[in-house]
């Protein structure tokens, strides 16, 4: 035990210590009041909050100090905290979570491994090339596609998930109705070898449901707890729940040379697709070579259901060499991929400029895109990701004109499709409420959902049209009524 000075701060509540307050130095140098860091360490916390450094002696823990047991209602935190300083501090506080059943995970995981394999496949810029020409810059384009999933609801890999529920005020009436009978799909969705935890935020964070097997009990305690939820307070999330992220970048590695190349793709769901665009140098043919071999590749990914690794070697990029190359049409693959990623440069920069207030410029950048989609040979043709890609661009255009609808509505729907296709995966959708109810425009991304999440899609719209309260027809009136004839007196 040390007297602190009057100008420490204790690192958990951010609050002054002040002379005459009890305070605890660690090992560490850092400074907190007892009653804070006696509570952190009551959650079986030995280590120093800021620095991580494990500690040999700790602060005494009294009864006072001792957080209440853990029923699933409120989540243990020290007083008026900074919101990203709490996460760091009770993170690992919870040691009640459910444990997980082997066996049943085990045989979800046999469940989901239907023998299929990533499919690597590789689409050249043109098909030949003149034996004495050279090129530069020759796009190649690589092609991944994950396997398809079971036939089986339970074939895939258990899940943990952490559903964090924004039920401040502004959640009032409708939109919680919605969040309640979203999450009511949610846990209706999940299997028994996955496991569910609920916290919800407005002015605090309160955890309304421990991690917990998603068994019959289980999902009807998560939905219990789901519609317990009031919406008042307000909103804070806090620093340490915001994630900066860029769209469509991946870890990648050249080699000094620039003969080989590597790029992280991250986890592919079932039946997901990624589309890579390569420019190599083609050097003219020597000698009776009748192909060029530009790009070998193949793939190296863990198996999230069995853990089980594997290696796959995709075909190899060529190209013809004839002496003359006459009429050769361009590929349809790689001119699709082009088109979609300068679409997406240019919504990055309508999006700037629509944050700079230079509204009609960046409606601008969209309609000159969406003329370019159009000539492009697969816009012209009406392949079908040019033509959904054509109509968000419309639909951005009108939400960027003006500053209004591109505040309200706009710059959420910019960074749902930047991100859409800079991770090329289904993203959200976005729609807007007429007076009545009416759908007026739906802003999303449908290029990237998989037959699965399109299943889900299905069953959600078919619950939520069978749970709909009946809807009341009022009687119509004829429009022309016969007013009854007003008697008339005649007067003497």
């Amino acid at each position: 035990m040390a007297e602190a000075s009057d100008a420490d701060v204790c690192a958990i509540c951010l609050s002054g210590m002040v002379r005459g307050q009890a305070s605890f130095v660690a090992e560490c140098s850092h400074a907190f009041h007892l009653s804070c860091i006696s509570a952190n360490v009551a959650h079986g916390n030995h280590d120093c909050p800021l620095c991580k450094a494990s500690w040999a002696v700790l602060p005494a823990v009294n009864a006072a100090a001792r957080p209440p047991p853990l029923n699933g209602r409120r989540a243990p935190r020290p007083p008026p905290l900074a919101w990203a300083r709490a996460l760091q501090v009770a993170r690992s506080t919870y040691e009640d979570d459910e444990s997980l059943q082997e066996s049943t995970v085990r045989a979800n995981a046999a469940a989901a491994t239907g023998g299929g394999a990533v499919v690597l496949t590789t689409h050249c810029e043109f098909p030949a090339v003149a034996k004495s020409a050279a090129r530069e810059n020759f796009a190649v384009l690589v092609h991944a596609k994950a396997p398809s999933a079971a036939a089986s609801d339970a074939a895939r890999a258990p899940l943990d998930l952490v559903t964090v529920l924004d039920v401040s005020g502004s959640m009032r009436g409708h939109k919680l109705e919605l969040l309640k009978q979203a999450m009511g799909f949610v846990i209706d969705n999940l299997g028994p070898a996955d496991r569910l935890s609920v916290v919800s935020f407005s002015d605090e964070a309160i955890r309304r449901i421990r991690l917990v097997r998603m068994s019959d009990q289980g999902k009807a305690d998560a939905k219990l707890a789901v519609q317990s939820l009031v919406a008042r307070g307000g909103t804070n999330i806090g620093e340490g729940l915001r994630v900066a992220a860029q769209s469509g970048r991946y870890d990648k590695r050249v080699d000094d040379g620039g003969r080989a190349a590597s790029v992280d793709v991250g986890e592919l769901y079932a039946d997901e697709e990624r589309r890579f665009l390569i420019f190599v140098d083609v050097p003219a043919a020597a000698g009776d070579h009748g192909v060029t071999r530009l790009v070998k590749v193949s793939c190296t990914y863990r198996d999230a259901a069995t853990g089980q690794a594997a290696n796959v070697a995709g075909d190899d990029a060529v190209v013809q060499r004839p002496v003359e190359v006459t009429d050769v049409e361009p590929s349809m693959e790689v001119e699709r991929e082009r088109v979609r990623v300068a679409a997406t440069e240019d919504m990055a920069a309508a999006r700037e400029a629509a944050d700079r207030g230079e509204h009609a410029s960046g409606a601008r950048i969209l309609r000159s895109r969406l003329q370019a989609v159009q000539r492009s040979a697969p816009g012209a043709a009406g392949e079908a990701t040019c033509t959904a890609l054509m109509d968000e661009l419309c639909e951005l255009t009108a939400r960027v004109e003006n500053r209004r609808e591109y505040d309200a509505t706009g710059r959420a729907c910019f960074f749902s499709s930047m991100s859409s296709h800079g991770r090329q995966r289904a993203g959200g959708s976005f729609g807007l409420l007429c007076r009545g109810g009416a759908r007026k425009s739906r802003c999303k991304s449908q290029a990237y959902f998989t037959p699965a999440m399109e299943e889900m899609v299905k069953r959600s719209r078919e619950q939520r049209k069978a749970t709909a309260p009946p809807q009341t027809h009022k009687r119509q009136q004829p429009e022309a009524q016969s007013k009854p004839q007003r008697k008339r007196h005649k007067y003497i």
